[in-house]
């Protein structure tokens, strides 16, 4: 017991150790593992959960049911403490479904594979993680459709709006280290449409391709001709 919790971190590592040298194209995989009361018991799934927090390890996902039951009896009889708020205090995500439920499970692996982090100061919450996905973009220079992979630090701000000082024309001046703060109203706000939107500011709307260069020497694109809305048209002039 707890071991397997320890194997886990450790593939969990290594799958971050892989894809960083040799990119999410080779290695690009999530590690998932079910866990029991008893796994939770030792003292070994305490130390590699505590550093897989650490390390900020995005990419591991367990699943704890939480039936209390061990050997002698009733959890109870051994421990008392809250498991989600222990997991929090290492820097986990974590959510309390009803593991009889399916899709409520499948919605909450969802939220665990999407990677951010919400911290609260009062009405104030923060959003850390990263933003990843994989589409498919047209060629600025060919126009032939190409596999693009984004993959970059996510930071937004939700702000209420009667706490935003500035005025709607005023110009504002951020660092490198600032995030975009989002106004909302009311006791919500929407997560998805502004990770929508930081997606959509992610794309770059003039890609360029791995069959660009040869367009380009094909076509003679040059200058101010060779990257831009018009490039690809230029590249299809002589395809009528």
């Amino acid at each position: 017991l707890g071991q397997g919790f320890a194997n886990g971190v450790g593939m969990a590592m290594a799958e971050r150790f892989l894809r960083e040298s040799f990119g999410e194209e080779l290695v690009d995989h999530w590690v998932y593992g079910i866990v029991s009361d008893g796994d939770l018991f030792e003292g070994i799934a305490a130390e590699a959960a505590s550093l897989a927090g650490h390390l900020g390890l995005g990419r591991l996902i367990y699943l704890y049911d939480d039936n209390h039951i061990s050997i002698d009896g009733d959890t109870a009889l051994a421990w008392s403490e809250d498991q989600m708020a222990r997991f929090r205090a290492y820097g986990w995500h974590t959510a309390e479904v009803d593991g009889h439920d399916p899709d409520a499970v499948a919605a909450a692996i969802e939220a665990a594979r999407a990677q951010v982090k919400l911290t609260a100061d009062g009405p104030v919450v923060r959003a850390d993680g990263r933003l990843t996905a994989a589409i498919i973009q047209a060629c600025a220079i060919s126009g032939e459709d190409f596999p693009v992979r984004i993959d970059e630090p996510l930071h937004l701000r939700f702000v209420p709006e009667t706490q935003i000082t500035a005025e709607p024309d005023e110009e504002i001046e951020l660092s490198a280290d600032d995030c975009d703060e989002i106004p909302y109203t009311g006791l919500t706000f929407d997560l998805g449409e502004a990770v929508a939107q930081s997606l959509a500011l992610a794309i770059d709307p003039f890609a360029e391709g791995p069959l660009a260069d040869k367009a380009r020497a094909e076509h003679n694109l040059a200058g101010d001709d060779a990257s831009g809305p018009f490039a690809a048209l230029a590249a299809l002039r002589g395809k009528e």
